[in-house]
Parts: structure tokens; sequence; C-alpha cells
């Protein structure tokens, strides 16, 4: 679950043309690099969306694990496959869906 740090204003033109991309987010459920979007809903001016459970954590979580273990960093090979895996999913989007993920960084990337 999210819940956005700012009320939106739902009769904004803005705001109402984003809450319906939510809809179509939700209709992308056939990737398995894609964690899905389940429901949302504006709960006293705030979104709150219900989004699939990613149990392994973010590629920001993996980094933090790799330096509490002393490492500089995440090693290569896996790294690497984080990409692959999230420029597999970036395409469906893109290609596929036609939708553009605007917020793509390590804690969105599962």
């Amino acid at each position: 679950m999210k819940v956005s740090l700012d009320p939106l204003d739902g009769e904004n033109a803005a705001v109402r043309k984003e809450l319906d991309n939510l809809n179509l987010v939700k209709t992308v459920t056939d990737h398995s690099n894609i964690v899905s979007l389940m429901d949302w809903w504006l709960v006293a001016g705030y979104l709150v969306t219900r989004w699939e459970l990613a149990t392994d954590g973010s590629l920001l979580d993996l980094l933090h694990q790799h330096r509490d273990a002393g490492l500089e960093g995440i090693p290569l090979e896996e790294l690497f496959r984080y990409l692959r895996d999230a420029a597999r999913g970036i395409d469906f989007l893109n290609c596929e869906k036609c939708i553009d993920h605007r917020a793509i960084k390590p804690a969105n990337l599962p």
C-alpha cells in the first residue's frame, strides 16, 4: 500500500487524467518483470494504491544490504540481472502497452 504525501484535487483535469491512467496501469497484469497495481482509491483527498507484494525488496534495499555487508555496492553480475529485468519490464510497458513509467529509480525496482 502507498499513500500520497499530499492531498490531490480530484476535480483538477490534470489529476483526473493521472487517475484515469491508473486504470490503464491496472490492466498490466501479464508480465513477470512488472509489479501489478491491484486497486486505487481517493481517501479524504489522498491517493491510496494497493500493489502486488514484492517480497524480496527493491534494488535500493539490495544496495543497502551489500553496503551493510561491507561491499562498495552490488556485484556487477547481480546488478546486470536487475537491469536486464527492469529493461524487459520497461520495454513491455513502452512497446506493448504504450505506457511511460515516470518514476524509474532503485526504490521502484523490485
